[in-house]
C-alpha cells in the first residue's frame, strides 16, 4: 500500500514537472517574442510632413532621404511626405526636388515627429537668373515699396490698378464715372499718371505720345500680377517715359508649381459685375507650364450712363532649362466705356458759390446748346453727366505681345533679353450739335447748309515695337556691373471720320463717311545705361548709375482743328544717379541718392501751342534721405525728399481755340516733402499700417494767362510768386487696421485723408477742391471645404460712411466785366458694397 502511495505521489510529480516545464518553455519563448516585439516597438521611429516652396505651393514628387540609409520616399500630390521604421539616432535629411536647391538638415530621431520643409526661391532659381534692371534692390539707396501677390489679392476686387494701390505712400486716385471701373488715374507726389513710369515685365506701358497710361485698357491684371515695386521720385534707370512722380514695375512672371483652375465672381453696387475664369498647367516634365485667364467686368457707374464693358485675356507659356527661361506673354484688353470725363459743373455740387442758373446763363449756346442739354442738366443731381449722346461712348484695345529669354553665363554673368510688340486701336465717338459745316473743310456740299449736327468719330492706331537688353556682371563679392541698352519706335495715326447727316450729302465716293482730318506721328526712342555696385565695407554700399537717351520725335498731317502740323524734334538727354547705402546693423538701413531726370514735351504740348511759345524740355534733381529698420513687430520706412524743376510744364489758364487748356513751361518750382510708413504688429491677431506725406509744393513765379472779352479778347497776364503747384496736396495720410481673428478670418478697416488741392497754379480758395477723407471695411473668410483646394470669400464696402466728395477736377478762367471761374469736378460714388467669392479647383 505504501508502494502504492508512493508510486501514485512519484507519478503525480512527475506530470507536475512535465506540465511545469512545458509551460515555463512556452512562456518564456513568449516572453522573448514580446520583448523583441517591445524592442522593435520602441526603437522605430517615423518622420512626417510637408515640402512646399517659398510661395506655400506643395511640391509633389519631391524626395526626401536620410543621407547614409536606404529610408527615401516622394512626396505626393499635396506635397505630404512620411518615412517610417527610423531607428533612433541622429541622421542628415536631404530634400530635393529638380529645379530648386536642396535642404540638408540634422535631426535627432527619438521619437515620431512632423517636420516641414520649404525650398527657397523659385524653381531653377529663376529670381537669381532673371534680371530686373529697372528695380531697386532691398539694400539699394532709393525710396521704394514692394507689394507682394498676396498684398495684392487683398485689395483686388475688381477695380483699376489705381484703386487697388490707393492705400500706398503719397497716392492720390481718382475716377470718371465714381466707382474704380472704367477711366481711372492717379497720382504720386503731385504728379500725374503722365509723369509715372509703368512697366510691364520691364516693357514700357505709358503710351509713347501722351505719355499717359490708359488702365482701362488692362482690365483685371492684378489678378495676373505676382508683384509690384513702387518707386517714388525719379528711381532707378527705367525705359519709356520719364520718371518725375514715380516708378511702378508690375511683374506678371510666375510659375506656378501645381496645376490649378481658378474662378473668381464678384456682384455689386450699381450694377457691379465681375468674372474671372484662370487656369494653369503646373510645371509639368520640370520644363514647361501654361497659364491662361479671362476676365470680365461691366459696370453701370455710379455718374448717370457712365457705364464700363470691360474684358482681358492673358496667356503666358514658359520653357525652363537650369540656367535658362523663355517666356511668351500674351495680353489683351478691350473697353466700352460712356464718356463721364466732362466732370460735374461746381454749382451743382455745392462746393463755392457759384449759382447754377448764372452757370448756365454763362454758356448757352456754347456748352448747352440744345433743350436736351437744358433739361439734362437741371434735372439731375451731382451724378450729372454732360453727354447724352448714344454715340458719346469710348471703344478701344490694346494687344500686348512679351518674349523675354533670360541666361545665365555663369556664377559671374547672366542677361536678359526682351523683346515686345505693343498694338492699340480704337475710337471714341462726339456728337456736336449745330457745328458750322465750314470747320471740317468739307467740299462740294450743298452751299446752302452753314451748320448741321454732327457726328464724329476720333481715331487712334497705334504700334509700339522695341527691345531691351540687359546684361549683369558680377566683378567680385563686393563689386557688380548692370548695363544694358533699349530701343523702340512707334507709329500712331490719328485721323476723324464724320458722318453724314441728313442736312449735309457728302461728295460722291465719300459714301457716308467723310475723312476730315488725318495725322501721322513717329517716335524712336534709344537709351543706354550702365550701373555699377560696390560694398565698400559689410556695411556701406555705393550705387552709381548713368543713363543716355536719344529720342526722335516726328509728327506730320492735319491736326483735328484742321491746322497743319510738322514738328520734329530730337533730344539727348544724360541722367546720372548717385547712391549711398549703410547698415548700422542686419535689420536697419539708412540710404541717401540723387538722381536727375529729363523728359521730353507730350504730344499735346506741342499741338495745342498757339501763341505761346514753344515747349521745352524738363528737368528734375531728385534728392532723398530715408530710414529703414525691420523688427520682429516693427516694420519702418521714413524719408525726406526734394525735387527741384527746371522748366516744369504747369497749366497756364490760356485755352486754344477748341477749348483746350494750355501748359507752359515754368523756370523754377520744387516739391519738398517727408513720407513715413509704419507697420506694427500690435498684437498676434491686431496688425496696424499707416503711412504720412506732409509735403510743400511751389512754383517761385507764375504768369496766369487768360482773357478778356469784355471788349474782344484781350490777353491778360497775371504774375504770382511762391504759389503752389495744382494737385498737390500738402498732406495725404492713409491708414489700415487689420483683425485676424483665427486663421480663417481676416477684418480691416483703411481710412484715407486729402488735403486741399488747388486746381491751377495761383493758390486761389476759388479754384480749389476741398479736402476729403473716406473709409473701406473689408472682410475676408476662407471656409474650409471638400473637395475645393481653395475658397475665398470677401465683402468690401467702399466709402463706409458716405461721404459726398470729389477727387478730381479742372477749371478755366476769362473775364467778362468781372472774372469768371468755371471749376467741374469728378464726384466719386457713395457708400458702395463689392462681394467676391473666388475658388480654386
Amino acid at each position: 500500500m505504501l508502494l502504492r502511495e508512493i508510486n501514485e505521489t512519484g507519478e503525480q510529480e512527475s506530470n507536475t514537472l512535465a506540465y511545469n516545464l512545458i509551460y515555463n518553455t512556452l512562456f518564456m519563448r513568449i516572453l522573448i517574442i514580446l520583448l523583441a516585439f517591445s524592442t522593435l516597438s520602441f526603437g522605430q521611429n517615423s518622420i512626417h510632413g510637408t515640402v512646399t516652396n517659398a510661395a506655400g505651393e506643395s511640391l509633389d514628387a519631391a524626395t526626401i532621404f536620410l543621407i547614409g540609409t536606404k529610408h527615401m520616399v516622394a512626396s505626393d500630390t499635396d506635397g505630404n511626405y512620411q518615412i517610417d521604421n527610423i531607428p533612433t539616432g541622429t541622421y542628415k535629411v536631404k530634400v530635393a526636388y529638380v529645379g530648386y536647391k536642396s535642404i540638408i538638415d540634422t535631426i535627432d530621431i527619438s521619437t515620431s515627429q512632423k517636420i516641414n520643409y520649404t525650398l527657397a526661391g523659385e524653381v531653377f532659381q529663376l529670381d537669381q537668373i532673371e534680371i530686373q534692371a529697372n528695380r531697386a534692390k532691398d539694400d539699394g539707396p532709393f525710396t521704394k515699396m514692394n507689394l507682394k501677390v498676396e498684398d495684392i489679392a487683398k485689395q483686388n476686387h475688381g477695380q483699376d490698378v489705381p484703386f487697388v494701390l490707393q492705400w500706398t505712400p503719397s497716392m492720390v486716385v481718382s475716377s470718371d464715372a465714381g466707382t474704380g471701373i472704367g477711366y481711372t488715374n492717379m497720382r504720386m507726389r503731385g504728379s500725374d499718371q503722365t509723369r509715372i513710369n509703368v512697366t510691364l515685365n520691364g516693357a514700357p506701358v505709358n503710351d509713347a505720345e501722351s505719355h499717359n497710361v490708359f488702365w482701362v485698357d488692362l482690365p483685371d491684371l492684378m489678378s495676373s500680377t505676382t508683384d509690384v515695386q513702387i518707386q517714388r521720385g525719379v528711381g532707378m534707370t527705367s525705359s519709356g517715359a520719364g520718371a518725375f512722380g514715380g516708378t511702378i514695375s508690375i511683374n506678371t512672371s510666375k510659375i506656378k508649381i501645381n496645376p490649378y483652375v481658378e474662378v473668381s465672381s464678384g456682384l455689386g453696387s450699381f450694377g457691379t459685375k465681375r468674372l474671372s475664369l484662370a487656369a494653369g498647367t503646373g510645371l509639368m516634365n520640370y520644363k514647361y507650364a501654361i497659364d491662361a485667364r479671362y476676365s470680365q467686368a461691366l459696370s453701370d457707374g455710379y455718374v448717370d450712363r457712365g457705364t464700363a464693358k470691360l474684358k482681358s485675356i492673358y496667356l503666358s507659356a514658359v520653357r525652363l532649362w537650369e540656367k535658362s527661361s523663355l517666356r511668351f506673354n500674351y495680353l489683351n484688353g478691350s473697353e466700352v466705356t460712356y464718356q463721364s470725363w466732362y466732370g460735374t459743373p461746381a454749382s451743382k455740387l455745392g462746393v463755392g458759390n457759384d449759382d447754377l442758373s448764372s452757370h448756365f446763363n454763362r454758356n448757352i449756346g456754347s456748352v448747352y446748346k440744345t433743350i436736351q442739354d437744358s433739361i439734362n442738366l437741371f434735372s439731375s443731381d451731382r451724378r450729372y453727366n454732360y453727354y447724352t449722346n448714344e454715340i458719346q461712348v469710348d471703344d478701344y484695345g490694346q494687344d500686348y505681345l512679351q518674349l523675354i529669354f533670360n541666361h545665365q553665363f555663369s556664377s559671374a554673368i547672366k542677361s536678359k533679353v526682351l523683346l515686345y510688340y505693343t498694338k492699340g486701336l480704337g475710337a471714341f465717338g462726339e456728337y456736336r450739335p449745330f457745328d458750322p459745316i465750314g470747320d471740317y473743310g468739307v467740299k462740294g456740299v450743298d452751299e446752302s447748309v452753314e451748320i448741321f449736327n454732327a457726328r464724329r468719330l476720333r481715331w487712334l492706331s497705334n504700334h509700339l515695337v522695341g527691345t531691351n537688353i540687359d546684361v549683369a556682371y558680377t566683378r567680385s563679392s563686393k563689386l557688380k556691373f548692370e548695363s544694358g541698352i533699349a530701343y523702340n519706335i512707334y507709329v500712331g495715326d490719328h485721323f476723324g471720320n464724320l458722318f453724314q447727316d441728313s442736312s449735309v450729302i457728302f461728295p460722291a465716293g465719300s459714301k457716308t463717311v467723310y475723312q476730315y482730318y488725318k495725322s501721322e506721328s513717329q517716335k524712336q526712342d534709344f537709351s543706354y545705361y550702365i550701373r555699377s555696385i560696390y560694398d565698400i565695407s559689410p556695411k556701406v554700399q555705393v550705387t552709381a548709375d548713368v543713363q543716355l537717351r536719344y529720342i526722335d520725335y516726328t509728327i506730320d498731317g492735319i491736326n483735328s482743328d484742321l491746322r497743319q502740323l510738322s514738328i520734329h524734334k530730337k533730344y539727348v538727354f544724360l541722367n546720372p544717379k548717385l547712391g549711398l547705402s549703410y547698415h548700422p546693423t542686419i535689420k536697419q538701413l539708412i540710404y541717401a541718392s540723387y538722381a536727375l531726370g529729363q523728359k521730353e514735351p507730350t504730344r499735346g504740348d506741342f499741338v495745342d501751342v498757339l501763341n505761346s511759345p514753344e515747349p521745352q524740355s524738363e528737368q528734375l534733381h531728385n534728392v532723398e534721405t530715408g530710414y529703414e529698420v525691420k523688427l520682429k513687430k516693427l516694420h519702418l520706412q521714413t524719408n525726406i525728399y526734394y525735387m527741384g524743376y527746371r522748366d516744369q510744364l504747369v497749366l497756364t489758364g490760356a485755352l486754344n481755340d477748341v477749348g483746350a487748356t494750355l501748359r507752359i513751361n515754368v523756370p523754377s518750382s520744387y516739391r519738398l516733402g517727408w513720407e513715413c510708413d509704419v507697420k506694427y504688429r500690435l498684437s498676434p491677431k491686431i496688425l496696424l499700417e499707416s503711412n504720412l506725406t506732409i509735403s510743400r509744393n511751389k512754383i517761385k513765379k507764375f504768369d496766369e494767362i487768360i482773357y478778356d472779352y469784355t471788349n474782344g479778347a484781350d490777353r491778360i497776364t497775371n504774375t504770382y510768386t511762391d504759389t503752389d503747384i495744382s494737385f498737390s496736396p500738402s498732406v495725404i495720410q492713409s491708414t489700415v487696421l487689420q483683425f485676424n481673428p483665427d486663421s480663417k478670418w481676416e477684418l480691416a478697416v483703411s481710412s484715407k485723408y486729402v488735403s486741399r488741392q488747388y486746381l491751377d497754379n495761383t493758390s486761389s480758395s476759388d479754384r480749389s477742391m476741398p479736402s476729403f477723407h473716406y473709409q473701406q471695411l473689408r472682410v475676408n473668410f476662407i471656409p474650409m471645404m471638400k473637395k475645393i483646394k481653395s475658397c475665398n470669400i470677401s465683402f468690401v464696402i467702399n466709402n463706409l460712411f458716405d461721404k459726398k466728395y470729389v477727387s478730381n477736377g479742372y477749371t478755366y478762367s476769362y473775364i467778362y466785366q468781372d472774372r469768371i471761374d468755371e471749376n467741374y469736378y469728378y464726384p466719386q460714388a457713395g457708400r458702395n458694397f463689392m462681394v467676391n467669392i473666388k475658388l480654386g479647383i
